[in-house]
């Protein structure tokens, strides 16, 4: 069972991610594209820079999406690079070239000792340095990574301290998420338990526009309050 300092480490985690894709890249990156396997849509990504793997896991096929096994996200997207951190069962996979900016990062367990489940619960996903995605290009590639049952449910505008709005929360539901994972794992922003199966994509604006899109986080539950 997941306690508050549990959901507290996961809140501090899921902060240091989005703070590291929005801070990475400090100039322009060479791209070459490559299509995503699931949306058909131009990704971007640059050439694997050739780094060695940080742990073992061992590749499988399966899909890559919220829920899925990790060795699922090795088989598609090849080894982690060297800015994962297995201690914290987060992995991070195709960095932008002539950046310091991946393209996907994904996390299992929160290094509790406990590694309850291979099962992924936090997706990353993020636009190249300076580049950002319009919402089209944005919705193509980070809906890939929902569970092949996942069906909308609503949604609603992130505004930060200022009242200006930062993103947006898309909720889906999927009963094979559910079945996937613990009923502790759907909570929101407040850590209060939401419905079991529900999960969250959010898609973060640059300048509050709608249709600059620099990231996207998936998680179970919701990341709003």
């Amino acid at each position: 069972m997941r306690n508050s300092h549990k959901h507290s480490a996961f809140c501090a985690l899921l902060i240091a991610i989005l703070a590291s894709f929005m801070l990475g890249g400090c100039g322009p990156a060479g791209q070459s594209a490559s299509s995503n396997e699931q949306s058909g849509v131009k990704t971007n990504i640059s050439t694997p820079v050739p780094l060695a793997s940080p742990t073992p896991i061992v590749p499988m096929a399966g899909p890559a999406v919220l829920g899925g096994q990790l060795g699922a996200f090795v088989h598609k997207f090849g080894d982690p690079n060297n800015d994962s951190d297995p201690s914290f069962d987060s992995y991070s996979f195709k960095r932008y070239s002539a950046s310091k900016t991946d393209y996907l990062r994904v996390v299992g367990d929160i290094g509790d000792g406990q590694q309850w489940t291979p099962f992924v619960y936090l997706i990353v996903v993020a636009a190249p340095p300076h580049q950002p995605w319009d919402s089209s290009t944005a919705d193509a590639l980070c809906a890939s990574f929902l569970p092949l049952d996942a069906r909308y449910v609503s949604q609603s505008l992130g505004n930060g301290k200022q009242g200006t709005t930062q993103g947006i929360n898309i909720l889906y539901y999927s009963a094979m998420l559910k079945a996937t994972l613990p009923s502790t794992q759907f909570s929101n922003a407040l850590h209060a338990p939401v419905e079991s199966g529900l999960l969250d994509i959010y898609y973060s604006f640059v300048n509050t526009n709608l249709n600059s899109i620099d990231s996207c986080t998936l998680v179970p539950g919701t990341l709003s309050s």
